[in-house]
């Protein structure tokens, strides 16, 4: 699963961006909730004509368990990417984009197996 965060600023204005990536994991479709991992990017300001490009850190985000998956091992995964971007002024409005594992499948989390290994 990977996902990146862009935006132009077309606007005469200055304005912020901010992306961040999640990814969960669940032993099971209703099973043991197994881990979050979180890579939240620092929030930049872009001057007209700027543009913002981020993607999760691959160090930072991983699943890999060290070893390929065996018959019997399967994981169920929830990836989520988000970008937010807003004005600089006081508490000026901000529009956020969101894209998730649920919206890409129609499933909250899609399952690996040993199929799924590289």
């Amino acid at each position: 699963m990977s996902g990146y965060v862009r935006v132009r600023n077309d606007t005469k204005q200055t304005l912020t961006a901010l992306g961040w990536f999640r990814h969960q994991e669940w032993d099971d479709e209703d099973g043991d909730f197994i881990s979050e991992k979180r890579d939240t990017k620092d929030m930049v300001s872009l001057e007209p004509g700027d543009g913002y490009y981020e993607n999760p850190d691959t160090s930072t985000i991983e699943f890999v368990h060290g070893r390929p998956m065996s018959p019997t091992d399967k994981r169920f995964f929830n990836a989520h990417t988000h970008l937010q971007v807003g004005l600089t002024r006081g508490n000026a409005e901000r529009d956020d984009w969101e894209a998730d594992t649920e919206q890409q499948t129609g499933t909250t989390a899609v399952k690996f197996t040993d199929k799924d290994n590289p």
